[in-house]
């Protein structure tokens, strides 16, 4: 497994249609605690066994900051059957599961979609695939807002489409539970 970290001094955002929406101060502090959940998976398990691929980090709201309202950790609590943000964070490390947002810059505030999609592409192939290369073996469930996520045509959907096991909504990722538990990652 390769020991890779997004470099955040090193953003490639040039041509992106959510280049002025960036605020690197939040994307380093969002960063630095999902370096955080990486290491601690990889202290408990070895690796990471799952990836929920997000569209990208809300400008508030940050699924991994848990003094933040993330829309996304609480529908996906929901779905878990957990009661608080801890518990859920405690079971992914001990699931090996990692979310990782496919943009970094908040997606959500650019009004047509398919200037989110080509964001979101244009991120996850110049910056945060490093995510997904912890671990080549691992499937990969996308949760996406409706008719948002990465352009299906793009290099970088079909370098990882083969990992892909599932496509769940934004707003309620039925069947996540069920997806975990088949994969038997204890």
């Amino acid at each position: 497994m390769k020991d890779l970290m997004l470099n955040v001094n090193s953003l490639n955002c040039n041509g992106c249609p959510a280049q002025n929406l960036r605020n690197l101060d939040w994307i380093k502090s969002c960063e630095h605690l999902r370096r955080l959940e990486l290491r601690k998976i990889l202290e408990k398990v070895g690796r990471v066994k799952l990836f929920l691929l997000a569209e990208s980090i809300p400008s508030d709201k940050f699924f991994y900051n848990l003094r933040s309202a993330s829309k996304l950790r609480k529908t996906i609590m929901e779905e878990m059957g957990v009661a608080g943000a801890y518990e859920l964070l405690e079971l992914f490390r001990r699931k090996g599961v990692l979310l990782v947002d496919a943009a970094l810059c908040p997606l959500h505030k650019l009004k047509k979609r398919s200037l989110r999609r080509q964001a979101a592409t244009l991120c996850l192939e110049r910056n945060t695939h490093v995510y997904l290369e912890q671990n080549h073996d691992a499937p990969i469930v996308t949760i996406f807002p409706r008719r948002c996520g990465v352009l299906k045509r793009s290099k970088i959907y079909q370098s990882i489409k083969h990992s892909i096991i599932a496509n769940l909504n934004f707003s309620k990722p039925l069947g996540l539970k069920d997806i975990i538990m088949k994969l038997n990652c204890n």
